[in-house]
């Protein structure tokens, strides 16, 4: 097992935000053992999830043919401390292990410091320095945590894990913004950073462990109307990275998704859609990946809930088929692997408030996100294949 603060950019900001944020996590941690004056401020919560995944055909999160894999593991240990009325600081340990792409590791998934510069009845404004979630579509702040996502696997057209760490958050600083109003209330995000997660699936394909993130940019507008029964979201999202390879020209790789979200949610059930294009440049290269969900819960009672979501990926909005691409691929690419359409059904048993098991069904026609690290020979995937997973979850 290793442990890391999950980056390795040299630039200056991105070193001292790294810093402050290991700080303010000892800070947090330590607190109870020299002071006793906080013990309404500071708080400690946490989560621990085991899954389980089996394939037809294909590896997904470890060798999940045959017998099937338990090679998915999350553990998330957080605290938050209040020491001033309109200072917060607060950070998440994580540990996580997910397959050959993700091995067993501990990491700094978050630790910042929140400044709330205006609050009244119906506005608040407020700073945020350090590691931050990047606030992307409806769920990627919130996406390793069990209880506050839809299903064990997010759609992942809009929600990639096979780029999940460059997407996952920024060290940097971001500017926030509430308002409510008669109409609603609106929520505005806004910052730049550096990406500090570089994760295995891409260095180990094309870029020989020297990938960085450099700085980049997010905003994201958020509308909730009559207490969120209506979510309307929009995210732009402008990420960098400079990278050296002996496989493809070195140089800079950005990538410039915009995200557009739509949720309904009634008594009983719930209805969801995202729309994700997404530029990729690189220095020979530029293409326009398109993806989209539309997914409905229903909500049996307290204690169980359905899911049914339909979700398609395309690599490259003009190839859709993959065809043009394997026609010039120099390492055995199928076409299949350019697109994804996945069927889900999914069903979720809470037994107690705070433990939860979660199983789903997936019925898959392509490998666009697929783990290269779990398939290291592309020729030998299948195009058709389903996937089975089961998840306990807990948190505390």
């Amino acid at each position: 097992m290793t442990v890391s603060v999950y980056s390795r950019s040299n630039n200056p900001l991105s070193k001292m935000v790294r810093t402050c944020c290991l700080v303010f996590w000892m800070v947090l941690y330590s607190a109870p053992l020299w002071s006793f004056d906080f013990p309404e401020s500071l708080q400690f919560h946490g989560f621990a999830s085991q899954g389980y995944s089996l394939t037809s055909e294909n590896n997904f999160f470890g060798h999940s043919q045959d017998n099937g894999s338990f090679d998915y593991t999350e553990i998330g240990a957080n605290a938050s401390w209040l020491p001033l009325n309109h200072l917060q600081l607060s950070g998440q340990l994580l540990f996580r292990r997910a397959g050959e792409t993700d091995p067993q590791s501990l990491r700094l998934d978050y630790g910042l410091l929140d400044y709330t510069m205006l609050s009244d009845e119906t506005d608040r404004w407020g700073l945020r320095l350090g590691r931050i979630k990047n606030p992307v579509g409806f769920y990627n702040e919130t996406r390793d945590i069990p209880f506050t996502k839809p299903s064990i696997l997010l759609p992942q057209s809009i929600y990639p894990d096979y780029v999940r760490s460059a997407q996952l958050s920024s060290d940097g600083s971001y500017i926030y913004g509430e308002h409510r109003s008669g109409y609603g209330d609106f929520f505005l995000n806004g910052g730049i950073g550096y990406p500090p997660a570089i994760n295995r699936e891409w260095e180990g394909i094309l870029f020989e462990n020297q990938l960085n993130g450099e700085i980049s940019y997010l905003a994201r507008l958020l509308y909730e109307w009559n207490n969120s029964q209506l979510r309307a979201a929009v995210t732009y999202y402008k990420a960098k990275f400079d990278y050296k390879s002996d496989i493809i020209p070195s140089g800079s790789l950005r990538s410039e998704p915009w995200i557009f979200s739509l949720q309904y949610n009634a008594e009983h059930w719930s209805l969801t859609t995202e729309y994700s294009l997404r530029k990729v440049s690189q220095p020979v290269s530029t293409m326009m990946s398109e993806g989209y969900y539309i997914q409905g819960s229903y909500r049996f009672s307290p204690h169980w809930e359905g899911l049914l979501r339909y979700d398609v990926f395309y690599l490259d909005q003009d190839d859709k088929n993959g065809k043009k691409f394997a026609a010039k691929d120099p390492f055995g690419h199928p076409p299949y692997s350019q697109f994804a359409k996945d069927w889900t059904a999914g069903l979720t048993w809470k037994i107690f408030p705070d433990f939860m098991l979660r199983t789903e069904y997936h019925r898959i026609d392509g490998t666009a996100w697929l783990f290269f690290l779990d398939n290291p020979n592309p020729s030998e995937t299948s195009r058709s294949w389903q996937l089975f997973m089961l998840l306990g979850a807990y948190r505390f």
